[in-house]
């Protein structure tokens, strides 16, 4: 009897285990029909031809929305051109003077496949070396003084 409940618990077990397969096969069929249905819908629209310039950048208090640069001068260039390989942040919390902006594109160039800027290289590096310069000197804070601090024992 024991013998007979173990293969009736072990039929149940596989039972269970194919109706999930069954399950799962079923769900990523239907996602992925779902998904080349999404595919075809986009592919068959146009791409913003009816959305107006204002609409496509988003700009609050001089700050574009989507990449957190700071919209003036040729900040579109560096979008465009910069975008494409990292994240704007990493520009953002970057703060170089021009030569060190060029320094960090000849090695992008070298090392990281960056292509020619052509004649927009002036124009990026005006933008960069302008509103990505250093901001203040940065310094590592002066030593504490260890004469006079008032010491305490911990209990």
């Amino acid at each position: 009897m024991k013998e007979l409940l173990i293969k009736l618990q072990l039929w149940i077990n596989l039972s269970a285990i194919a109706v999930g397969l069954i399950g799962i096969s079923t769900a990523v069929y239907f996602i992925e029909d779902e998904k080349s249905e999404i595919q075809e819908q986009a592919l068959e629209q146009p791409m913003n031809e009816n959305i107006s310039d204002e609409e496509q950048i988003n700009i609050v208090n001089g700050i574009d929305q989507k990449t957190g640069l700071i919209a003036k001068g040729d900040w579109e260039l560096v979008k465009l051109h910069c975008t494409r390989c990292h994240n704007s942040k990493i520009i953002i919390n970057s703060r170089f003077n021009r030569e060190g902006w060029k320094e960090l594109i000849v090695w992008m160039q070298e090392t990281q496949g960056l292509g020619g800027l052509g004649t927009n290289e002036d124009k990026i590096l005006d933008y960069l070396s302008e509103y990505y310069a250093p901001t203040e000197k940065m310094e590592r804070r002066s030593s504490l003084k260890i004469d006079s601090t008032d010491w305490y024992i911990l209990e």
